[in-house]
């Protein structure tokens, strides 16, 4: 074995990956168009504004994933607890992920169009943006539905992207 002093660990780090975001058309569609097609049946995507609510806000998916209404005063989000693709709560990526912030008139009505989905589904959860049972969403199932809509909409963004969008 060569002795530890010998080895040499480039610094150079990798180069940066481009960071992509939807286009202003990509944004339109997301907020127009509300369908996917499953078994040649259109039907409602279930997670449209999920997807809205993170292009509006920048939340990360576990983030919204781990949001409740309690955590929602009409005014203030905060954003108290995250859910990795485990299925565990955490507190978030990083210290500055617990935070508190006034969502935009966009965001706003997003949440508002949530209830209401909610509410004519006969959906009563503590969860914002729960899975389609009103149990709280796996972060992995909002990615892979996420993958549908892309797809059928001609959208390249992946879901972590949207938040790319929103910083953009």
């Amino acid at each position: 074995p060569l002795p530890v002093r010998k080895l040499a660990i480039p610094r150079k780090a990798a180069p940066p990956k481009p960071k992509r975001a939807l286009q202003p058309k990509d944004i339109r569609t997301l907020f127009t168009v509300s369908e996917v097609t499953l078994y040649g049946k259109p039907q409602p995507a279930f997670f449209i504004h999920a997807y809205r609510f993170m292009v509006a806000t920048g939340l990360r998916r576990g983030e919204l994933c781990g949001l409740r209404w309690e955590d929602y005063d009409g005014v203030t989000i905060c954003i108290r607890r995250s859910i990795n693709r485990f299925q565990e709560e955490t507190h978030g990526k990083n210290d500055n992920a617990v935070r508190n912030f006034q969502p935009c008139k966009i965001a706003q009505d997003v949440l508002a169009r949530q209830r209401d989905a909610l509410k004519s589904a006969g959906i009563t959860s503590p969860w914002i943006f729960p899975d389609e049972y009103g149990e709280r969403l796996n972060p992995n199932h909002l990615y892979d539905s996420w993958r549908v809509y892309r797809r059928q909409h001609g959208l390249c963004a992946t879901l972590h992207e949207l938040r790319h969008t929103f910083i953009s």
